[in-house]
């Protein structure tokens, strides 16, 4: 049952990244490293380099984060792997 949970939430948070405009400015950082006010966030334009992805634009996917196309096929990984996850 859990495993169908994670599963729903990766398809909305990939179905929120497809219908958001990447090169819009954003309306709610979740960013926890620009909170506390640092400048070099390792993950900072990940979700936008995936938004890219799901829009077909392959290289602003890499211009706004060079792992994005891996992290998008992490995901789909997770999404579409029909094995139970270990306990």
């Amino acid at each position: 049952m859990a495993h169908n949970a994670e599963r729903l939430f990766w398809v909305i948070a990939l179905v929120a990244l497809f219908v958001t405009d990447p090169v819009a400015p954003p309306v709610l950082d979740l960013c926890v490293w620009k909170v506390a006010g640092l400048e070099a966030c390792p993950g900072c334009g990940l979700g936008r380099g995936v938004a890219h992805l799901l829009d077909g634009h392959f290289g602003a996917a890499i211009a706004s984060h060079p792992l994005s196309p891996f992290a998008l096929a992490a995901i789909a990984g997770r999404i579409f792997n029909g094995r139970r996850p270990t306990t």
